[in-house]
């Protein structure tokens, strides 16, 4: 747990005039706490971040390993003293208004609100904003978890043969990567030849044939930060047609590790303009995003943020181009800017392969 992360988010409150925040991201949580424990898919715990603390409420099932790992300046209570424990902090600290974050659910507004008594605002991406900087520990399992990234692909390319399936070639990554001491990052995108014309193809039972397309996108997890990462080779002879496309968007990406201007909009528009110039077809999705404790999260790397980037911020640049009815080339690295360049985190080689 690190408490500056609580001041931050005090700050921001002070400065957005907001009296106390409601996280109920488990994502966010566990940045707040520390406690990985959480499930995403349940709503297990809530905090309310005020002016002077940190109120952290939790069934039975988490109490005693929360009270345990979870230390001031966040005070622990069950889930059942939530409305007594917060009467007192809101009279106590005069508040009169709570943020809620976006992925709150309707029905929890209304019961916090009849709960609390108090105005309830949305306060949008406090949390998330605090988060797009990482510090060296987070750094430290990025680096983790984009080595075990790169040692996947050179492990799952020696597997990739004739008549394997996409699901096939998915679980031999993630075989690996687990077998290595790691996680998925998110479910791993293989698209064999057409299929790679869809940017987020779901992984399916679609055979490997001779002279086709193999798109990888993928990323391990370690300390509970996600890389990601994608490469696309050719099984066969690559076609010229194909090498043209390849080396498109091999230099459009190059061009976006060296920008102008270090913001999203430019490290955007660099491979976008390029891959156009060529000929091609406008990149359907943005160039990058934030990758950390999500594999998505900001910045975006997109047309219209003009704001720079903050040093020590992870991000991902990965151009496209997608032809229907013949395939598609990505390629995806997980970068970070220091402050002065870009620097790669994930090192796989982005030489054309034929296998």
């Amino acid at each position: 747990m690190n408490p500056n992360r609580i001041q931050k988010i005090q700050t921001i409150l002070t400065e957005r005039k907001i009296d106390a925040l409601l996280v109920s991201s488990s994502i966010n949580i566990r940045y707040i706490t520390g406690y990985s424990g959480f499930m995403s898919e349940e709503r297990d715990a809530y905090i309310f971040v005020t002016k002077k603390y940190a109120i952290l409420f939790t069934n039975t099932l988490y109490f005693d390993e929360v009270k345990k790992s979870v230390k001031d300046p966040i005070k622990v209570f069950l889930i059942t003293q939530l409305q007594k424990t917060l009467e007192e902090f809101l009279k106590h600290e005069k508040i009169t208004n709570i943020g809620f974050e976006e992925n709150l659910t309707y029905s929890e507004y209304i019961r916090f609100k009849k709960l609390i008594g108090v105005k309830l605002k949305l306060a949008e991406n406090i949390i998330e904003e605090i988060r797009t900087i990482k510090d060296q520990t987070e750094l430290k399992s990025l680096h983790k978890a984009c080595n075990l990234t790169d040692s996947a692909l050179d492990y799952v390319l020696k597997k990739i043969r004739n008549g394997i399936t996409e699901l096939e070639l998915a679980w031999e990554i993630e075989k690996f990567i687990r077998e290595h001491g790691g996680e998925l990052g998110f479910p791993s995108i293989i698209a064999f030849g057409k299929n790679s014309a869809i940017p987020h193809h779901k992984t399916d039972e679609t055979k490997l044939k001779s002279s086709s397309i193999v798109l990888l996108d993928f990323g391990a997890k370690a300390g509970g930060y996600c890389a990601d990462m994608t490469r696309t080779v050719f099984f066969g002879k690559a076609p010229e047609k194909f090498k043209r496309m390849y080396e498109t968007v091999r230099i459009g990406q190059e061009k976006g590790f060296k920008p102008k201007m270090f913001t999203p909009q430019d490290l955007d528009k660099i491979p976008r303009d390029y891959i156009i110039s060529q000929g091609y077809p406008n990149i359907p999705h943005s160039v990058g995003h934030g990758v950390g404790l999500a594999v998505h999260e900001l910045p975006h790397i997109s047309p219209g943020i003009k704001e720079k980037i903050n040093p020590n911020t992870p991000f991902t640049i990965e151009p496209g181009i997608y032809i229907n009815g013949f395939g598609g080339v990505r390629i995806e690295d997980t970068v970070y800017f220091d402050g002065e360049k870009i620097n790669l985190l994930t090192q796989s080689p982005k030489n054309l392969i034929e296998l």
